[in-house]
């Protein structure tokens, strides 16, 4: 009698996983780009944006065209080791008053540490400003671009540090990026009033580290990422040799 109560729980505990996912439970998302959460952190008006403009750039910039919605996302990334890694970003999405697709813009910052409090959705500019990426990215975003800026990958994990310099694992978090804002319109994440819909056109911007990241992108999307439509890179302050960077003066 014993062997067969025995057998019939080692039936029912495997039968059980899959009783859940029949009832609806699902496995997290663990293809590259996929959006794992969203949140809506504010609309910033044309007024505030001028406002922001002016303080940020030392030289009179083109007005606001759109006001823009402001979200954080975490989304799923690739490892070295293939296993799934997820990513903390902040994406900006104008919202003008009629349909429109518009291109998207993925920046990767420059280095401000490589622990967890380092990351660049950490900043905050009116007590430390580490390049103020927040009051660019807006800028962008009011002009018609979908802005997405993605932690790199380490970040945001406490007992880990960021592969610093690794131009492959960067340039999967940028690619991942494009893809994610992707996944973020596929989801409906968006506000029900807004009209906008990515274009299928995506660059890939970088200061200093971020021009690792740019490069990283631009090697690896044929076989990484040929889905992610890669038109064209914007480097400021590029560092593309690590040994000679580290080993000369600014």
């Amino acid at each position: 009698m014993k062997p067969l109560l025995l057998a019939l729980s080692l039936l029912l505990s495997l039968l059980s996983p899959l009783g859940a996912l029949a009832q609806g439970a699902t496995p997290a998302p663990t293809v590259p780009g996929a959006v794992l959460s969203s949140d809506y952190v504010n609309l910033v008006s044309v007024n505030n944006l001028n406002a922001i403009t002016r303080r940020f750039y030392d030289r009179e910039v083109p007005a606001a065209q759109f006001p823009v919605e402001e979200y954080r996302l975490t989304f799923t990334s690739q490892a070295a080791n293939g296993h799934p890694e997820t990513v903390v970003a902040q994406l900006f999405v104008p919202r003008p008053e009629d349909p429109a697709e518009l291109p998207i813009y993925v920046l990767g910052a420059g280095t401000t540490g490589l622990s967890e409090q380092c990351a660049a959705s950490q900043e905050r500019p009116a007590v430390q400003s580490w390049g103020n990426y927040r009051a660019y990215l807006l800028t962008h975003a009011a002009q018609g671009f979908i802005t997405i800026m993605p932690d790199y990958q380490g970040m945001n994990h406490p007992e880990r540090i960021q592969p610093y310099y690794v131009a492959e694992m960067q340039g999967r978090v940028a690619l991942d990026a494009a893809r994610a804002v992707q996944d973020f319109f596929e989801q409906r994440l968006y506000r029900a009033e807004n009209p906008v819909r990515p274009q299928p056109a995506v660059f890939i911007g970088g200061y200093s580290q971020g021009g690792t990241t740019i490069f990283g992108a631009r090697d690896i999307q044929p076989d990484y990422a040929p889905d992610v439509p890669l038109a064209g890179l914007i480097g400021y302050g590029a560092v593309r040799d690590q040994i000679s960077h580290m080993i000369t003066p600014p």
